[in-house]
């Protein structure tokens, strides 16, 4: 028997499928070839080596706790990618260009309340100034005028259509001073001037009030852009 044949028919003999005449065969050549030696042995050594693991057997308790190793690694893994992922969406934020937007947007806007503030003011003075300059008279009979817009105001404000259409027919508010009262408009606030245009409108038909008067006053509520 040559070595290839032994080599080949080992893995057999040591599980006894082979005759008799054949065992004897290798047995023979073994006694003779070192090398078909060395092969033999390392094959017995595996098989003790397999036949050693499949006898061990491992403990429910050791099993579990290797399970609960692997369940925790698992669950962590996923805490951490959902806490990344969270965070990621508002990563933008802290864009260097993003903050500087909203930096420029932040003075824009206040900016634009402090100049629309200033502008308001400059204005109201503006029109007071135009009130006086327009209507000479005695300081007295100026206090007098004040005091009838004043009153036609609260009559307005107060719903008293009855006052206000009394103090038109006494000719206390005539068309002058009517005009004059509408470049006091611009100083009032929004819901004043609201009120004032809704009155005008509704009694425009049974009080001798100038149309363009109205006119005005809804010209000047416009252009002043006041949104409700």
């Amino acid at each position: 028997m040559n070595c290839r044949t032994c080599q080949k028919w080992l893995h057999l003999y040591g599980e006894g499928e082979l005759s008799s005449l054949q065992r004897r065969k290798i047995i023979h050549h073994l006694q003779s070839c070192s090398r078909c030696q060395s092969v033999s042995e390392r094959i017995e050594l595996f098989k003790q080596s397999v036949g050693t693991f499949n006898k061990t057997t491992p403990e429910m308790d050791q099993l579990e706790f290797s399970m609960n190793q692997v369940m925790d690694s698992i669950q962590r893994h996923e805490k951490k990618s959902r806490q990344r992922s969270g965070l990621d969406r508002w990563m933008w934020l802290t864009r260097p260009a993003v903050q500087m937007a909203t930096v420029c947007l932040l003075f824009i806007m206040i900016s634009s309340f402090f100049v629309q503030e200033s502008v308001m003011i400059n204005r109201v003075a503006n029109l007071e100034g135009k009130i006086e300059g327009s209507v000479s008279m005695p300081k007295s009979t100026w206090s007098q005028y004040l005091s009838t817009i004043r009153e036609f105001e609260n009559n307005l404000f107060n719903g008293d259509a009855e006052k206000v259409f009394n103090q038109i027919m006494n000719n206390e508010i005539h068309g002058q001073t009517l005009t004059q009262y509408t470049m006091r408009f611009f100083q009032l606030s929004p819901s004043q001037q609201f009120k004032i245009i809704r009155f005008y409108r509704s009694v425009q038909d049974l009080y001798p009030i100038p149309k363009s008067t109205i006119r005005s006053i809804e010209n000047a509520y416009w252009q002043n852009k006041i949104r409700f």
